[in-house]
C-alpha cells in the first residue's frame, strides 16, 4: 500500500463519491485496523491518511492536482525519452576489457562477469532501444585480396585490423541485471569476410 495515490490506497476510483470512500473506508478499518487484525502487514496509518485526504474537498482537489502534474510530468518525461531512444549514448556503454585485450585469445571472466557493462532508463527499454557495441574484427585486406606478402596495407598479413559498431536491440521485457549472449558474427548485415574477435560476448543490462 506504499503509494502516492490515495485512490489506489482506498482502492476506488478518481470518480468515486464521498459516500463510497466513506464506505470504502469503513470495510478496510474492519479488515486492517491494529485492534481487530493485530497482525496484518498493511500500513493502517496510510489509510488513515488517504481517507482523510480525501473526504476533505479542498485537499482532495490538491491532491488531483498533484496526480495530474505527475501524470504530465511523466507523459512529457516518456515523449523525451522516445525521441531519444533509438540509440543509446556510446558513454552508456562501459567495456571490461580494452578493444586491444579483447582481441587477445585467452581473457577469462567467471560466470558471474560480463564483457559489456549498458546503463539504460528503464523507460527506454519499454520504448525500444538499440545499444552500439562495439567489437574488434578483423577482414582480407581491401587492398591486396590477402593474397600479396608484400602490400603495404597489411603488411602481408592477409588482413586487416577494425573496430565495428554492431546494434543490440534490448527486449523490452528486460529487467535490471539481466545478461544476454552477444554473438557478434550473427549480426544482421555483417559484411562477408569480417571475423570478429571475440566473436561471443556477454552483456548486462543496469537501470539508471
Amino acid at each position: 500500500m506504499e503509494s502516492d495515490n490515495f485512490y489506489e490506497v482506498l482502492g476506488v476510483s478518481e470518480t468515486s463519491s464521498p459516500e463510497e470512500i466513506t464506505a470504502r473506508f469503513r470495510k478496510l478499518s474492519k479488515l486492517f485496523h491494529p485492534d481487530k487484525n493485530p497482525e496484518s502487514s498493511v500500513d493502517y496509518a496510510s489509510i488513515i491518511l488517504a481517507y482523510k485526504t480525501l473526504k476533505n474537498a479542498s485537499s482532495r482537489a490538491s491532491h488531483d492536482r498533484a496526480l495530474a502534474n505527475e501524470r504530465h510530468r511523466r507523459a512529457v518525461l516518456e515523449e523525451n525519452l522516445a525521441a531519444r531512444a533509438k540509440f543509446l549514448s556510446p558513454e552508456r556503454v562501459e567495456y571490461r576489457h580494452s578493444l586491444s585485450n579483447m582481441m587477445r585469445s585467452g581473457v577469462e571472466r567467471s560466470e558471474a562477469e560480463e564483457d559489456i557493462l549498458v546503463r539504460v532508463h528503464p523507460l527506454e527499454v519499454k520504448l525500444g532501444v538499440t545499444a552500439p557495441i562495439e567489437v574488434p574484427a578483423r577482414s582480407v585486406c581491401p587492398k591486396c585480396g590477402g593474397g600479396d606478402l608484400g602490400c603495404y596495407r597489411c603488411e602481408g598479413a592477409g588482413f586487416v585490423k577494425t573496430v565495428e559498431k554492431l546494434p543490440f536491440r534490448i527486449p523490452s521485457y528486460t529487467k535490471d541485471g539481466d545478461t544476454f549472449d552477444f554473438d557478434a558474427q550473427e549480426t544482421p548485415n555483417v559484411p562477408a569476410g569480417l571475423q570478429f574477435r571475440p566473436r561471443h560476448l556477454r552483456i548486462r543490462i543496469r537501470f539508471l
